[in-house]
């Protein structure tokens, strides 16, 4: 198989009150070529920027990549149009085991 076959992911959390539309640029951005989940999160987040509490989600953007990554870039910055936050995810157990131990050396 192809690298073309390989699914990526962009993974990060916005605010519920943007979900849907969030959801719909995704749709549109990708031609129903991407699979967005959203998982809610129970405790809201304070906002740097105004101080107030903010329920956000985190979303999950399963996509195949072409080989010019075009897709990539428009679903990232769909993500920044609608201020998300993208976080890196382990693409594997070992890289996953390698960042759990950099997190636990940081906050011990």
């Amino acid at each position: 198989m192809g690298s073309n076959n390989l699914f990526s992911s962009i993974t990060g959390v916005i605010r519920k009150s943007d979900i849907l539309r969030f959801k719909r640029s995704v749709w549109r951005a990708s031609r129903g070529n991407a699979l967005t989940e959203i998982f809610e999160v129970d405790e809201p987040f304070t906002d740097i920027k105004t101080n107030e509490k903010v329920q956000k989600c985190v979303f999950l953007i399963l996509y195949q990549e072409g080989s010019t990554g075009a897709l990539s870039r428009r679903l990232t910055r769909i993500s920044d149009m609608f201020g998300g936050q993208i976080f890196q995810v382990p693409a594997n157990s070992s890289e996953f085991e390698v960042m759990r131990a950099q997190n636990e050396q940081e906050i011990a």
